[in-house]
């Protein structure tokens, strides 16, 4: 009964998934990619009331600590440099948004091809006349603290689904690493 029972164990530990080689339990030293990425989003930082938000937005992810903080996980850290571009038309007087972004990237490979993780960052941008808050005056530069929560998912050896959600936007779109 015991060897039994000990085998169970040992074949259990065998196939648990976080503790296979590049998963979250997988604290050896890893080499981080560089990626592009670009998105479709939804903009709601100014809310939906007479306006219909659609923006693209692009990132360069550049590794700066390839193992991350954490020794015995399989965590990296990264910058995520940008831009971000916001239309807001329907009621009223339609316009832009323009940003550029910088955010810190803290990321947890959960598995080889999933990966999760947090953003903290800031924005200097422009906003163009129409915007809620506007002198009507020409536009207006703005600087705001963003974050986002966001999954990865590697769907060939260059090219990743990413999906993120946060302030100020919510995204879908595809990284190509290199």
């Amino acid at each position: 009964m015991s060897l039994v029972l000990l085998a169970a164990v040992a074949h259990g530990s065998e196939s648990d998934p976080f503790r296979e080689p590049n998963a979250l339990s997988d604290g050896t030293p890893h080499e981080r990619p560089k990626m592009i990425s670009g998105f479709l989003g939804l903009p709601f930082s100014y809310g939906f009331a007479g306006f219909f938000p659609v923006g693209v937005s692009g990132r360069f992810t550049l590794p700066i600590l390839a193992d991350g903080f954490l020794f015995q996980v399989n965590d990296e850290l990264d910058v995520d440099l940008g831009v971000d571009f916001a239309f807001f038309g329907g009621a009223g007087k339609p316009f832009f948004w323009l940003g550029v972004p910088v955010e810190a990237m803290w990321q947890f490979h959960f598995v080889e091809r999933f990966a999760g993780y947090v953003k903290l960052g800031a924005v200097l941008g422009v906003v163009s006349d129409g915007a809620p808050g506007s002198t009507g005056f020409g536009s207006a530069f703005f600087a705001s603290v963003i974050g986002a929560v966001g999954l990865n998912f590697k769907l060939t050896q260059a090219l990743y689904l990413r999906f993120e959600v946060g302030y100020p936007w919510a995204k879908l779109g595809l990284g190509v690493a290199f």
